[in-house]
């Protein structure tokens, strides 16, 4: 009864040949968008996902897990982090890559991704000014049309300074949402584009 966020399926299937095996027409219309979201980064970078050196990252913490691909030119990666347990305190995550020219200048960025209001449960108090059921119609219908925005982090460094890893903004520990808090939870998930900073801009 821990539900895979939708976030995460796509996350898991981006590295390699992208498919869905869910039933399209129980899904609402914020579903929907997020899909074609999905689909259109997906198409973006398909090259580096199907064709980029692929490698697994050591996980710092149990119920952790890195993957990345790395273009033939090391110019561009993609990094996935999974969680599959959350964990009380869990402190602080590193993103680490492997594999850039320890000299060049890197963008990181996340790619940006939603919350559902029913992923709270009956957390949703601590996110919302005021006290509503988490069962009750108020929500359930806000849920249908309204979503949040996951933590979206951006960093710049050389890539030996990703290969030894950035610590990445804290998890959301059931308290104190914000735009600088990650919600992963159970089963939760995070992809990191890198791409190189061209000096002249």
């Amino acid at each position: 009864l821990r539900p895979t966020p939708l976030s995460t399926r796509f996350n898991v299937a981006a590295f390699g040949v992208l498919g869905y095996e869910l039933d399209l027409k129980n899904l609402g219309r914020l579903q929907l968008q997020e899909i074609r979201e999905q689909i259109a980064f997906y198409k973006e970078h398909r090259d580096i996902l199907q064709f980029g050196r692929f490698s697994r990252l050591g996980a710092r913490r149990p119920h952790q897990v890195g993957w990345q691909v790395v273009a033939p030119d090391g110019g561009e990666a993609i990094v996935g982090f999974f969680q599959t347990l959350a964990t009380a305190s869990p402190g602080y995550d590193a993103l680490r890559v492997v594999g850039l020219d320890p000299q060049r200048r890197y963008r990181v960025a996340t790619r940006p991704q939603y919350l559902y209001l029913d992923r709270f449960g009956e957390l949703i108090k601590h996110v919302l000014p005021v006290d509503l059921d988490p069962d009750g119609v108020v929500l359930r219908t806000a849920g249908k049309v309204y979503k949040l925005t996951d933590c979206v982090e951006c960093y710049e460094g050389s890539g030996a300074l990703l290969g030894a890893g950035v610590l990445l903004d804290n998890q959301f520990m059931g308290s104190n949402y914000n735009d600088q808090t990650r919600l992963l939870g159970d089963f939760g998930s995070s992809l990191y584009v890198i791409q190189e900073i061209d000096d002249e801009h």
